[in-house]
């Protein structure tokens, strides 16, 4: 999901006329640099170890690379509130290049609860003076707020959807007929994870079969 997202805005970024580069983890048999969709990508960040060492060494290489990175680049854009964040707000402290960070993911999983899982919850002070932080939804905002974070900094943008790829094949009717669907139906995509909240959607099923016997409702994913 994240990964996808990244990759979507670098290259509409990069469509309108702006330079991106895209730093990531270096992978073995993939190439350590290449142009994707107008996009330059650089695999070149890496760290050894687990838990606090793997933290420690990949740290060190953000922040090596990120440093290298800077001339020709207006901002810094980080993916997750974790170390990619704690690295560009560093580096725009040291040299004053801009740097925001988008909250992947709220609630037990989210990027907050990775901060205090993992031991660093230490960090939040660096992430507070990041120039601006995306909200992804109401969720993650107040999040963003309960955590110190000022208001002045955060935007909440949702997570968009590309419209073109993503147009149905066939019309919302012909969709139902074929899989044998009356037009009450209300379908899920998405991963089949405890996350995604699945068991609320299910517990309130109960209540909508109750009122409206002919609803059917469709779960499409893949999970655990």
């Amino acid at each position: 999901g994240t990964e996808r997202q990244a990759r979507s805005l670098a290259a509409g970024l990069a469509g309108l006329g702006h330079r991106v580069t895209v730093l990531t983890l270096a992978r073995p048999g993939a190439p350590a640099r290449e142009l994707l969709d107008g996009v330059a990508v650089e695999r070149a960040l890496s760290g050894v170890g687990r838990g606090v060492v793997f933290g420690v060494t990949y740290g060190v290489s953000l922040l090596r690379h990120v440093r290298r990175l800077r001339p020709g680049h207006a901002v810094l854009h980080a993916h997750h509130l974790y170390l990619e964040a704690m690295a560009t707000a560093w580096v725009d402290l040291r040299i004053g290049l801009p740097a925001m960070a988008k909250v992947a993911c709220g609630g037990p999983d989210g990027d907050f609860a990775r901060l205090r899982r993992t031991g660093l919850a230490w960090g939040l002070p660096l992430l507070r003076r990041l120039h601006r932080v995306v909200a992804v939804s109401a969720e993650t905002e107040a999040e963003l707020l309960a955590h110190g974070f000022a208001a002045d900094r955060i935007v909440r943008i949702p997570n968009g959807v590309d419209p073109i790829r993503f147009t149905p094949a066939l019309d919302s009717e012909a969709a139902r007929q074929q899989m044998g669907l009356g037009p009450e139906t209300v379908l899920f995509l998405g991963r089949l994870d405890a996350q995604k909240g699945l068991d609320v959607a299910l517990d309130a099923w109960a209540r909508v079969i109750a009122r409206r016997p002919a609803a059917h409702l469709v779960l499409a994913g893949d999970g655990p």
